[in-house]
């Protein structure tokens, strides 16, 4: 049996991605598997992680999706997105409790975790 390396299976991954004209897409972990030379079972984070940095060189990201398989997005696409800023989007006393090393972290993630997962204080 026969593995291709994660910095290979970045370049085929990163040639599909190109060829596909699409600057963001979703990726099955069968078409990964496919792409590293279609005999892996199960795929280890120990691919993973380094398949993540080579295609990251290759100027493509990759972040496994909650729904199943990954999205990919080329790291290009994202130079005209817009900037943000603490400055614009926290308030003046949030800049000074960070800046104190106090900012309110459990309101921040009741602020961005969807309504049905919630946060427990155990989390942090």
């Amino acid at each position: 049996m026969s593995y291709l390396t994660p910095n290979e299976t970045a370049v085929n991954l990163a040639v599909v991605f190109t060829r596909s004209g699409q600057s963001r897409a979703r990726v099955s972990g069968a078409t990964i598997k496919k792409a590293s030379g279609g005999s892996r079972k199960v795929l280890k984070s120990g691919f993973i992680r380094p398949l993540r940095s080579s295609l990251e060189d290759l100027g493509w990201g990759l972040q496994e999706l909650e729904s199943g398989g990954y999205a990919a997005i080329s790291l290009k696409s994202l130079e005209a997105a817009k900037p943000v800023t603490m400055k614009r989007y926290f308030t003046d006393l949030e800049k000074k409790s960070v800046r104190k090393g106090g900012s309110n972290i459990m309101a921040f993630l009741q602020e961005i975790t969807p309504q049905e997962d919630g946060v427990d204080d155990d989390d942090f």
